[in-house]
Formats: C-alpha cells, sequence, structure tokens
C-alpha cells in the first residue's frame, strides 16, 4: 500500500516538474509616449459561466519617462491584449519571447514597433490590424452620398487584400493561425455590417 502511494506521489509529482520545465517566462519592455495613464497590462478575456472575465498576466507602472518592464510565464502560445487604460495592441506571445514595444499614443496603432525575440510576427500582426483599419478609413472617406456600387467594390476589393494577407501570414506564422483566423471571420463580418449599415442608410 505504501509502495503504490509513493509510487502515485512521485507519478504526481513527475507531471509538475515536466509542466515547470516546459513554463517560460515572456519578457515585454519598452517605452509609451505620451502615456495616456501610469499603468500598462498584460491580460485576455475567458469566457465563465457569469460572462466574460478579465485575467491579468502582468502589470507595471510607467516610468517618468513612459518606460515599462513586464515579465510573466507561459506554458503555451497566446493572445494577449496589451493595454494602456485607454488603448490596445493585440499581441502574440510564446514561452520564451523577449520583446521591447514602442508607439506614441496620438498615433497609436500607426507608431506600433516591436523589436527581439517574436517580434516579427508581432510587427506582423500590427500590419494586419492597422490596414484593417486604413480600409475602414477609405470606406468613410468616400462619403454617405458614394455611389451604393462603388462602396460595395471597394468594400470587396480591400476585403480580398486583406484576406489574402491573413493566408501568407498564416504560412509565414503557423503558431498564429488561431488569431489570424478569428481575424479572417472578423474582417469578414465587418465587411457584411458595413454593406448593412450603407444600404439602411
Amino acid at each position: 500500500m505504501k509502495n503504490h502511494i509513493l509510487s502515485i506521489f512521485l507519478q504526481c509529482l513527475l507531471v509538475l516538474l515536466t509542466q515547470r520545465i516546459s513554463a517560460q517566462n515572456v519578457k515585454l519592455s519598452g517605452t509609451i509616449l505620451a502615456p495616456t495613464g501610469d499603468s500598462i497590462f498584460l491580460q485576455y478575456s475567458m469566457r465563465t459561466d457569469k460572462g466574460f472575465e478579465t485575467i491579468v498576466l502582468a502589470s507595471a507602472a510607467l516610468g517618468e519617462d513612459g518606460s515599462f518592464k513586464l515579465e510573466t510565464e507561459l506554458d503555451s502560445a497566446r493572445s494577449v491584449m496589451f493595454f494602456d487604460g485607454r488603448e490596445v495592441v493585440s499581441v502574440f506571445l510564446v514561452p520564451g519571447d523577449d520583446m521591447t514595444l514602442n508607439l506614441h499614443t496620438a498615433y497609436f496603432d500607426e507608431t506600433v514597433s516591436f523589436n527581439g525575440k517574436g517580434a516579427a510576427r508581432n510587427n506582423a500582426l500590427a500590419g494586419l490590424f492597422l490596414s484593417d483599419e486604413m480600409n475602414g478609413k477609405s470606406i468613410a472617406a468616400m462619403g454617405e452620398n458614394a455611389d451604393t456600387t462603388v462602396l460595395f467594390k471597394r468594400i470587396d476589393g480591400n476585403t480580398e487584400r486583406l484576406q489574402a494577407a491573413i493566408a501568407d501570414h498564416k504560412v509565414l506564422f503557423p503558431e498564429m493561425d488561431p488569431a489570424l483566423e478569428g481575424l479572417r471571420k472578423e474582417v469578414e463580418f465587418s465587411a457584411k455590417q458595413k454593406k448593412s449599415g450603407i444600404v439602411l442608410k
């Protein structure tokens, strides 16, 4: 009986040690120019019985110069949000990442820049989100009185190009496939919403 209990204990210990070894730290530091708050957060939302719950992985106070340092432990790749109290940046983290992030709050999405281990995939992701934002602005700039056929053609063209870019990024960064698939569906839904809005107007 004692040997059986000891065996179970050792197996549990082995599982815990294996999980501990596979988990690695993720580091994110950098500078926010013209900060709007005094703290920043790495967080994600999780669905629960009561709705969505915000899970904060790490937080830090900003230095007087807007500098920050965040560190957390991950045992698997995860899509998270970098939040400065007002705006968010989508970040895809892989255990072992060590990056810097710099941005200016007046031109938030346009100035997001990553460097270091994990930077390539996150700069690519930021580029896709910026393209989606620019697509929306290009439609708005055409005005409410623009011809519906022309507007629809612009929406379809923008959507097609962005979908193609997302497909290319799936090949370059297969670890981001779930996040990119979510963005693909979001872009598709957004195009339908834009068209519905135009028809209603």
